[in-house]
């Protein structure tokens, strides 16, 4: 048992030093955030992240219908309102000449959990 708890334990130091190491990574540098996907893709971890957020009335209907926000136009965005998410994250993405992630349909919980947090992990 508790070689389950030192796993678990490690698991999350590990999840928590990699996202700390995000936050102080330099602008662009994407290897924090591939670290931080590799600690984080453990089916048993992935699995505790469904049941939990399955567990409200939104995590639940997400996971239900799958929504992706691969192919958004952000052109569209960018007709929105001064101010909004939407726009300013156009602009943002625009100025900077970069494009959205674009995710491969999710057939199952963990692709879409897994494809949620690289589509909205810069918003």
């Amino acid at each position: 048992m508790s070689d389950v708890i030192d796993t678990e334990r490690e698991w999350e130091r590990s999840l928590l030093s990699s996202f700390v190491d995000i936050v102080q990574a330099d602008y662009g540098d994407f290897t924090e955030l591939d670290r931080l996907a590799k600690a984080s893709f453990d089916i048993s971890g992935f699995q505790k992240m469904i049941e939990h957020l399955s567990a409200s009335p939104q995590g639940k209907k997400a996971f239900e219908e799958r929504f992706s926000l691969s192919g958004i136009d952000l052109e569209q965005l960018r007709q929105l309102p001064p101010g909004t998410l939407g726009r300013v994250y156009a602009e943002h993405m625009i100025r900077n000449q970069l494009q959205p992630l674009q995710a491969p349909p999710a057939e199952n919980p963990y692709q879409f959990l897994a494809n949620h947090i690289r589509e909205t992990h810069d918003i």
